[in-house]
């Protein structure tokens, strides 16, 4: 692994895969704008389920993008991070939200579409909350 960017690393990956910012937004679900300012270097330090989402998407080593990320410096310590973080449990959610969640499919395809760009902001938010409080510390 060479010392470039996650943001490098990402885009170089899904040039080489022939696919768009959108493309790869909808395979890892976030907005287009997430994946244009991740690869811009915009967006703060991303949730490892995130990291493994595009790791899987692109097929890389989750290990290299947690190092790019700066969330360890060592491939011995990616690893143990990516084994340590589970991966998305839908039984996580509260069972109101699971319940709100189930029908999602009862929404017209606009309205689908607007509750995902609503929740992608959102999380994209919650992100650099995320980020700013780490580096405020």
């Amino acid at each position: 692994m060479t010392d470039r960017s996650l943001g490098d690393i990402i885009r170089t990956r899904r040039l080489q895969l022939g696919w768009t910012q959108g493309e790869l937004a909808e395979r890892v679900g976030k907005s287009q704008r997430w994946v244009s300012n991740l690869e811009l270097g915009s967006v703060g330090q991303s949730r490892i389920a995130t990291l493994k989402a595009l790791a899987n998407a692109l097929s890389l080593d989750i290990e290299d993008l947690i190092i790019a990320a700066g969330q360890a410096t060592s491939e011995s310590r990616a690893k143990a991070v990516a084994e340590a973080t589970p991966d998305y449990d839908e039984h996580a959610l509260p069972p109101h939200l699971r319940a709100s969640f189930l029908r999602v499919g009862e929404l017209s395809p606009e309205n689908q579409k607007k509750l995902e760009t609503y929740l992608n902001d959102l999380f994209d938010l919650e992100d650099f909350q995320n980020s700013k409080r780490s580096r405020d510390k």
